[in-house]
């Protein structure tokens, strides 16, 4: 808020409220789209802004203590029936991501549902 000091009250919320998406993710944040957060990150709560769950946090402990590594594969899950303790569950794998250490090259590796069966 410090970058527009003229707001109102009013201008505050009307502006958060218009970020609100029409469809957010059950049992999530209200602002919670399928893309991720709506909110601009420079009008999210510090928060938000700067948790990360634990898996992430050592990773970026292990990169700081050793450089980036050549090749990060990341793999979303439809969080939705995750269950970290549910070792039987299935969990659907929404998206996987390859990056390179090359600036912002990746690849998007189609998912592909496997017949377990």
């Amino acid at each position: 808020m410090c970058e527009n000091p003229g707001m109102t009250t009013d201008d505050i919320l009307a502006t958060y409220l218009s970020f609100v998406p029409t469809r957010s993710i059950a049992g999530s944040c209200i602002n919670h789209a399928e893309q991720g957060c709506a909110v601009p990150r420079n009008w999210r709560s510090d928060t938000c802004n700067l948790f990360y769950c634990p898996e992430v946090k050592r990773y970026s402990q292990a990169v700081e203590k050793s450089g980036a590594p050549d090749l990060v594969v990341v793999i979303q899950r439809d969080y939705t029936h995750w269950n970290r303790y549910a070792l039987d569950q299935e969990i659907q794998v929404e998206r996987i991501e390859c990056f390179t250490g090359k600036g912002d090259a990746h690849e998007s590796i189609p998912v592909r549902v496997l017949d377990s069966q």
